[in-house]
Order: C-alpha cells, then structure tokens, then sequence
C-alpha cells in the first residue's frame, strides 16, 4: 500500500508543478491521494518519508514549448529598431544591444497561437534611468510581431508617469503627433500596423467596453493604465464583459488572444504586502486585481521591469491570489545598460576621484534640516546648502549651454536642479520660497560686482579642471541666464498637478515622491539630497542622478549627508554582486526555481524593503561560495548514459565506504584531483558542460586553501527499496530511483544530433543540510528517521559530490522507460576558510524561505 500511494503522490505532484508552487503542489497531491485511495494524510506522509526518489523533483515548467523567431517577419519590431538609429538619440552600439537582448526575451514568450492556454511569468531587470522603457517598448514591437494581440502596460501610481509612458508608447510605435492634421503618410503608416491605444485619452473608464467597439477590440491594442486596485478592477470588469459578450470558445475569441502584461515598476504596488503575517489567504487589493488580470486570459505573459527588485526576489510565494504569485519562476533577465550610461560604478569613480562632485552637508545644515522638519524652529532661508546648490547648478548650466553654442554636445532644452528632501508639500512649498527668493535676489543684483566675486571664487575652486572657457564667457552666460528669466520653479507634488516643465531653459525641480520613482529627469546637473529611508529599494529609486549624463557628467554636483553616501554605495554594491550572480544563472540555462538567490544584508539596519514585501525572506548568517551546483542536463541516448554510468562505477570503485546505510554509501578524504578528473570525463551536453566549467572555475579559486580543499565527500542516494532496479557497486548494491521528465523538457541537440532531457535538481533538505555528526548517527539507523529539518549546516566540512542513480522515466499520456540507469550530478561547495575570500563572500544574506527553500 505504501509503494501505492507514493507512486501515486509523485505523478499528481508532478503535475502539480507545472501549475502551482511546491507547497501548493504537495498539499494538493496529498489530498488526491486520500481521495483515490481512501487513507489517511499520517500514511500519506509515512510513505513520503520513506520514498527517497524524491531527492530531484520534476522540472516546473507550464506544457508549452517556445518556438524560434522567424526573423522576416519581424515589421513591426524591425520598424522601431530602424526608429531608434533615425533618431540619433540611442548609440548605434546600444541599438544593437537592445535589439538582441529584446530578441532573446522574445524567445521565452514565443508561444504558438494554436496552444489553448499558457503561463509564463518573469523579470527583468535594469538599472536607475538606464533605458528600462526603451528597452520594454521594443518588446512590445516584437510581442505584436509574435502573434500578441494585446500589451497591457501597468504604469506607477501616478498620472505624470502614465502619460509619460503613453507619449513613448506613441512615439515608438510611430504614432503621429495628432496635433499635425496634414501628416497624412503618418497616419497611413501607422494605421496600417493596425494598433488601437485604448487609453490614449485618459485613464480606463468604466464605460471604456461601450466606447470600444467590436472592430477595435479585434486590432493589436495597447492599454497603458496607472497601478491602483481602482484601476486594475475596471479592466478586469472589462475583460470579463468582453468574455461574456464574445464568449470564449475558440482562438479567434478576444478574450484568447495572447496577451502580454508589463508591470513597469514591478516592485512598486504589485507584491503583496498586507499586514498580516500569519494568514496567507489574506492579501494586498492590487495584487489581487493583478494576478486576477494575469489569470483573465488563457495565453498570458507577465513580466515585471524594475530597477530595485530585492522585493520581487524574496516575495512570499506562498501568498497566492488566484491560484498564482508573482515570482518570476521562468526566467530573470539582466539588461545591460548602454555604453555611456552615467550609474553607480562611474558615480564611485567620480566620489573618489573629485572632492567637488558628490559634497557631503556639513552638520549645521543637516541639524537645520532636522530642526525644521521636526518643529519648524528653524528657518530653510538660512541654510547656506540651497544657495550652494543653486550657484553650483548656474556655473554647471551655463558652462553646458556653451558647449552647445559650440556645437560640442547636443543641445539639452532643458537643464535641471533637483530637490528632494522631504515628501510632505507644505514643506515644499517652503524651499520653493527660498528659491524664489534666491532667484530674485540674483536676477536683482547680477551686476553687482560682489555677486560675480562669488562665483568666479567657486568657478576657480571647483571648475578648475574644465579649462575649456574662460571666466569672462562663463559669467556673460550666467548674467543672460537672470537678464531674461531663463530660471523657473517646478513643483512636481500631488498637489500641482500637472507643471509645465518646458517653458524655461534652466528648471529647479522641486517634490518628494514624483522625484523618487519612475519620474525621468531631463538634464540634472544639480542634486539636493535628504530623505531618511530604511528600506535599501526605496534608496536606489531616489538616485535620479543616474543617467546618459557623459556629455556634462564633470558638471554635475550631489549634495547629501555622509551617512547617505555610505548607504548608497553599499546597497548599489549588493545589487552588482546580484545582478551578476544572475547573469551566471542566465549563462548556466538555470532558471530562477533552481537557484538559490541571495541578497547581501546592508548595514545601519537597513532592510531590503518594506517587511510586508518581503514575507518570503530568512536571514542566514553563513554563505557558501557557490551553494548548490546543479548538472540538470543529460543525453537521452542510451549508449552515451552507459558510458557515464561505467565511468560513475569506476571512480566509485576506487574508493572505500566510510559510512553506509540504508540510505546512503557515503566516502571520504577524496581527493580534489580525482573529483575534478571524474567530472571532466563524463559526457555532458553543452548546456551542462558550461555550467560544469563555472563550477570548477570556482572550485579552482576556491582551492587557494588546498588542505580544506582536498577533503572532498561522495555521497551515493539509494532508495529504501528496491521497486525501480538495482545496480551493483563492488560490495553492494544501489536501490534506483525513478525520475520523471515531461516531453516538453526533452530537446534536441542539434550540434551533437543528439535528444537531450533537463531535471530540476533540487536536492531535499535531508541531503543538503547534513554534517558529520549526522553520518556518525546514521550508523545507529538514526538518520533521517525524523522528518524534522535540523539545523545542522555543511559549512564546517569539506565539498560534497553527490550522485544518484536514476531510472528515467518519459511522462506524457503514458508511462515509457526511455533510459535504463543515468547518473546525476549534483554539489556541494561550502564557503573558504580563507580570510581574503571570508572577507568577501561570508556575510550575512537574506534568501527567499517561502515554499519549503532552504539553504
């Protein structure tokens, strides 16, 4: 009966998998079970515990399979391509870099029309004002040409950012100016593309389904609407009118054309973060509204863009909403930012090589600041920190505006001073005073010869290194800059509406949450920086600074306190360490389900983000150098399987048993060079043998401590009985395990002519959080007899190989043995005993806990 009801528990939870996270999975297998066959959840679990067959689950993947992208059918997408080079406004080399990175995230969403139903859901990540909306705008170029008949776009919170999102949506996909009656060609042009924009003269409506008649309902649409639970019902009530109008029987059914959301913002109101803790049917409005959104239509892709996506990764999947979450399980790309793009690595290269560009508030500034905003005894006027940053901004802009006038740069219609010290507006309308205030005074006394004295003194000073003008041309520029009122205020609050921002030359921006997210910042030569902030995401998005500033990135000046600083070059130095664990991930062909992705923790208490954002995450206060090391990827064919599995015995055979059990043959003291020379002579796809060469290029570092180093544990699994075969090594025998694969996870290689299958390796608790003291109990047959997840760690001990052998078993309508006996790999490597390597990889991390993961 136990065989039984674990042979029927792993077929349910497979296809569980491919739906829900491994929670829901094995709750929902589990309850099959005891509906089938009429027993109780203890002997369900029992027979868990004991089936050790389980040590890989199936690869959780939705039943589809990508196509490849004809390229000569690519219009649309070829059109905007061709629009960003027309420009000039995108690096020729940056072009091409958009182009590929947009064709390879098309790859992942290349569904067939045909297929009834699917779900993908992934992130992509960018940096601060690096061209995250380029980069999406050309996505959904390419997801029309795909066969996508509809692009949701889910904007920020705001109205500003919506309509700046629909003015690039229009001008990528070469929407005329509507102003321009006569631009017939235009209108031909565009309309022949037939895209609809739905939302092109407001937000959605609740009588928008009335309005939007059946013909347009059937064209490629784009609906851009703001972020809020309001909103995202309306579409949602609109969606389901047009299932209930048009049915939804058939591919030709609107409701069933492929539909591609993109969350701009993805961090920002998406996650959920209600307050509640401990009961996980209880979730956030908008993301409840957004996952019913995501489940509305039968053929959805989700994807997130962001630019602070620590609250994405450690997201509690558990929390579902509509059968779904929002954790990207298929893929995470990393985009790369263009060639003269101005972030954190050329910030930390200009802070330590210039004393003037990023200037720290002296302490009676800050205490003035503190003073006013706590009781108001304090007067802004006279913090010298305002008259600092605006003459600074004056000297940067007019120097810049030279270099127009001769032709060095691009012209910049715009050139702008940013202050973002508080959120609160009536705050902000008191530094709007003082700047009004310094703008007068200025454009009253510019002739007066005080005033050039003190900016000569600051352009000698702090512009000493950009010779390229004399100050007698500065100060002429400066003087024409008040002469003719070229300086103007804008206030960018909730409570203004909307600022016309192009009605002057030289712009102070002035807000607190407009300026902290999303909003793009033309030309920013000049920052005031204040905001106390815990939470490491909301810190990234306030840098505004960030940018393709290279043409005046020496003039730019940042004021802000010295504990800011520090935080931000360590948050920024996490999220590189991040993104390049990912970009490993991506060069690996691992996917986000089999990896376990870590956050570095930051200092002065600063968390990842807000605490109801982050449910799923779990500190852990030892990291290992690589973790877990997967060969996830092995040839289907028989005779290649029979080599490895000769060459598996052989260097098994080699080597005495120092602790055996019923469930395990595990050896010890082998040697880095025998574990190396193994590994280098099985034949791996080349998916595998790349991801093989990541991991003993770290074990090749790592082996700077060599006497910690050669101490390696082979660990060989054997299953309790012996239902799947047996294999004989030397003196005993190996109870098989059976591994199922479904058809879609088997490919061809076309170089090698070969079929090859992928496993989702992930190894049980059981194995992977094991210590000697656990083998030395395991000789008493105590091992494992608990299902408790001790708290025992690797970490002390040497690497440890493991290798389980499998019987492969094809899933699809019906069972079919299509391999005998295949070794699968998988790692161990616990961190370095070395200080240099201590220093750098052992620090406290937090990883994402939620749906069984641990480290």
């Amino acid at each position: 009966m136990r065989d039984k009801i674990a042979r029927l528990f792993t077929e349910h939870y497979a296809f569980g998998l491919r739906h829900n996270t491994e929670e829901g999975a094995k709750s929902w297998a589990i309850r099959q079970v005891i509906e089938k066959l009429n027993c109780t959840e203890e002997e369900v679990l029992e027979s868990i515990e004991r089936d050790e067959s389980k040590t890989f689950t199936l690869d959780k993947k939705n039943d589809y399979e990508v196509k490849a992208i004809n390229r000569n059918y690519l219009t649309i997408f070829n059109d905007y391509i061709n629009n960003l080079l027309d420009s000039n406004e995108v690096m020729f080399e940056d072009v091409e870099d958009i182009k590929k990175s947009t064709l390879d995230l098309g790859s992942k969403i290349n569904i067939s029309d045909e297929l009834e139903k699917f779900s993908i859901k992934g992130l992509v990540l960018g940096d601060i004002q690096s061209g995250k909306t380029t980069n999406f705008m050309a996505l959904t170029s390419l997801a029309f040409d795909l066969g996508y008949k509809r692009v949701i776009i889910l904007t920020g919170l705001l109205e500003d950012l919506r309509v700046q999102t629909l003015n690039r949506a229009k001008s990528a996909l070469g929407h005329p100016d509507e102003k321009v009656q006569d631009n017939y060609g235009g209108w031909m042009h565009f309309l022949s593309k037939g895209i609809n924009f739905p939302t092109k003269n407001g937000d959605i409506k609740k009588d928008t389904f009335h309005n939007n008649q059946a013909n347009e309902i059937q064209l490629k649409n784009i609906w851009i609407i703001k972020k809020t639970a309001a909103n995202l019902k309306k579409i949602n009530d609109y969606f389901e009118n047009v299932r209930s109008v048009f049915g939804n029987e058939g591919n030709d059914k609107p409701i069933n054309f492929k539909t591609l959301i993109i969350d701009d913002e993805a961090d920002q109101a998406s996650l959920e973060s209600s307050g509640t803790k401990t009961d996980k049917s209880v979730v956030s409005k908008t993301y409840e509204q957004i996952t019913k959104l995501a489940t509305v239509f039968p053929k959805c892709c989700y994807i997130g863009y962001t630019a602070s996506p620590f609250a994405n990764l450690l997201t509690d999947k558990d929390r579902t909403s509509h059968n779904i979450n929002l954790y990207p399980d298929d893929f995470i790309t990393v985009l790369n930012p263009g060639k003269y793009y101005t972030g954190y690595q050329k910030f930390l290269e200009i802070s330590e090589n210039s004393k003037y560009s990023m200037i720290p508030l002296k302490t009676e500034e800050i205490e003035n600041l503190n003073s006013f905003f706590k009781d108001r005894k304090a007067k802004l006027s006279d913090n010298e920190v305002f008259k600092k940053a605006f003459q600074r901004f004056i000297i940067s802009g007019s120097i810049l505006k030279l270099r127009e006038l001769n032709e060095e740069v691009r012209i910049n219609k715009v050139k702008t001073m940013m202050i973002n010290i508080h959120h609160v507006n009536k705050n902000q309308d008191e530094i709007v005073k003082v700047i009004k205030e310094l703008i007068k005074y200025y454009s009253d006394n510019i002739n007066n010869a005080n005033i050039e004295k003190e900016f000569e003194t600051i352009f000698y000073k702090e512009y000493s290194e950009i010779n390229e003008y004399s100050w007698i041309r500065v100060w002429e520029e400066i003087k024409n800059i008040f002469l003719y009122e070229k300086v103007k205020i804008v206030i960018k609050n909730s409570s203004n509406g909307f600022a016309d921002e192009n009605n002057a030359e030289f712009q102070v921006w002035v807000g607190g949450y407009k300026l902290s997210r999303g909003m793009t910042v033309p030309c920013l030569l000049t920052s005031i920086f204040y905001r106390n902030t815990k939470m490491a995401d909301t810190l990234m998005q306030m840098c505004r600074w960030f940018g393709y500033r290279t043409e005046y990135i020496d003039l730019c000046k940042i004021f802000t306190s010295e504990i800011i600083l520090d935080m931000f070059f360590r948050v920024f130095s996490s999220f590189e360490n991040l993104k390049n664990d990912l970009r490993e991930m991506n060069e690996r062909d691992l996917t986000p389900e089999q990896i376990q992705i870590k956050i570095e923790k930051f200092s002065n208490g600063m968390k990842p983000s807000s605490l109801n954002k982050i449910k799923g995450a779990i500190e852990v206060n030892k990291v290992s150098f690589s973790g877990r090391n997967f060969i996830s990827t092995y040839f289907k064919d028989d005779h290649t399987n029979e080599y490895n599995l000769e060459k598996t015995k052989n260097f098994i055979n080699q080597n005495n048993v120092y602790v055996k059990n019923k469930y395990f043959k595990i050896y010890e003291n082998i040697s880095y060079n025998s574990i190396s020379g193994f590994l280098s002579e099985l034949k791996l796809p080349e998916v595998s043998n790349k991801n093989l060469s990541h991991i003993k290029e770290k074990m090749d570092k790592i082996k700077l401590n060599k006497e910690y180093f050669e101490k390696w544990k082979v660990v060989i699994s054997t299953n309790i009985k012996d239902n799947n075969g047996t294999i004989n090594l030397r003196e005993f025998n190996i109870n098989l395990s059976s591994k199922s694969v479904f058809s879609e996870n088997i490919k061809f290689d076309e170089k090698l002519n070969l079929q090859t299958f992928r496993l989702k390796s992930i190894l049980t608790t059981s194995l992977e959080n094991f210590e000697k003291k656990s083998f030395e109990d395991s000789k008493n047959d105590k091992f494992f007899k608990s299902t408790e997840k001790a708290k025992i760690r690797t970490m002390k001990d040497g690497p440890v190989l493991f290798i389980i052998f499998s019987k492969i078993i094809s899933k699809n309508d019906e069972e079919k043995v299509f391999l005998k006996i295949a070794p699968t790999i998988a790692m161990i490597i616990p961190k370095n005993e070395d200080p240099e390597f201590q220093e750098k990889y052992d620090n406290p991390f937090y990883i994402n806990q939620s749906s069984g993961e641990i480290i």
